[in-house]
Order: structure tokens, then C-alpha cells, then sequence
């Protein structure tokens, strides 16, 4: 098989390896180990590897294709890790969603963390590309 098949249960190797796959070009092949990784990661990494398919589908597919990712991706993310809710509102100001990607830059300034001035230039952005 082309991905790590080491056991049912989570462990980094799925992920690195869908990460790895994408680099080298192998993007059919690192999206499937992506999604082998976020069916068996637990909740606690479901974001982190929601949004590494969120990417990676943005960059190979299309914004549209990678919308529903990112909306996981922010479902399972915690307030005080921020660069989901601004990832998915930067893919929302490329469909044109421009209320929604606002709303997710004020999500992203809740959170306890140092990025604050990353959500508020996002925030500041948003309403300049539409």
C-alpha cells in the first residue's frame, strides 16, 4: 500500500507521511494518507489534520473543494490556536464569502494567544478584497 498502515489506531505516521506525499508532488497519494490520519487521529488532533487537508486541497483542487476541511478543521479547533478559524477565512475571502471570513477573524481574535495582530490584519483585510 502506499501509506503507513501500522495499526487502527492514531499515531503521527499517516500525517507525517500525507505531509511528506504532498511535498514530493504525490498529492492523490498524501490527501489519502491525510485522510487515513484524520479518520483514526482523536478529537484532540482532528483540527490539525483537517486543516493540513484543507491545504493541501485548497493548493490541488480548488477553495471551494477545500471549504468543507476547513469548516472541521475550525469545528475541532481550540480558541486559543487561532490559525484555523483565520486559514478558513482567508479560503472564504477567495470564494467571496466575505461576511463569513469576517466572522472567522473575529473568531480567531477570543482566544488566548500572540497572534492578535495576525486577526486583526486579516480582519482589517477582508472588507479591501471584496
Amino acid at each position: 500500500k502506499f501509506f503507513v498502515q501500522s495499526s487502527s489506531t492514531w499515531d503521527w505516521s499517516c500525517s507525517l507521511y500525507g505531509e511528506d506525499l504532498k511535498d514530493l508532488g504525490r498529492n492523490k497519494y498524501g490527501l489519502q494518507s491525510l485522510i487515513t490520519a484524520y479518520e483514526r487521529a482523536p478529537a484532540s488532533y482532528k483540527s490539525f489534520v483537517a486543516m493540513q487537508i484543507a491545504v493541501l486541497v485548497k493548493d490541488f483542487q480548488s477553495p471551494k473543494d477545500a471549504s468543507p476541511w476547513f469548516e472541521i478543521g475550525c469545528k475541532y479547533s481550540d480558541l486559543d490556536s487561532p490559525w484555523p478559524w483565520m486559514l478558513r477565512g482567508s479560503n472564504l475571502i477567495s470564494l467571496g464569502d466575505f461576511d463569513t471570513a469576517i466572522a472567522c477573524f473575529e473568531t480567531a481574535l477570543l482566544g488566548d494567544h500572540d497572534l492578535k495582530d495576525e486577526a486583526y490584519f486579516n480582519l482589517g483585510f477582508a472588507p479591501c478584497a471584496g
